[in-house]
């Protein structure tokens, strides 16, 4: 199950002559979910502060997502704190691509007590602030 916010997507603007980074980005980080790929444990809370730097935006891009359907969540945020919701996910369907609006993202994962799974990958751009 997906959640996102009422915040629509925004339009990714390159810059010309751009030698640093592209359209798309510049790779910062990958962010796993613990224990992943072979799987996270019971009973988690754990939370990754993203920070790309001054004049740059992070774009989250899932590269592989398996979480229990009902109850073992990743929220993403648009803030160095869970403040600004942009989405929350479950389940088997790869969540889209997200950029926030400065420079920080904050990132949780929670599970619960019983059924647990492969968990998730994401790569973490840096991209030109506009």
């Amino acid at each position: 199950m997906q959640e996102l916010s009422h915040r629509q997507p925004e339009k990714l603007k390159c810059e010309e002559n751009q030698t640093e980074c592209n359209c798309t980005g510049c790779f910062h980080e990958t962010i796993t979910s613990p224990g992943y790929p072979l799987g996270y444990s019971n009973s988690l809370l754990k939370n990754w502060t993203i920070d790309v730097g001054s004049g740059y935006r992070s774009k989250l891009i899932f590269t592989d997502f398996t979480t229990e359907s009902c109850c073992d969540h990743v929220k993403v945020y648009d803030a160095s704190n869970a403040t600004d919701l942009i989405g929350s996910f479950n389940g088997a369907t790869l969540p889209p691509p997200m950029i926030s609006t400065g420079r920080y993202m904050f990132v949780t994962f929670t599970s619960d007590g019983s059924v647990v799974r492969t968990g998730f990958s994401a790569n973490v751009h840096k991209i030109r602030s506009t």
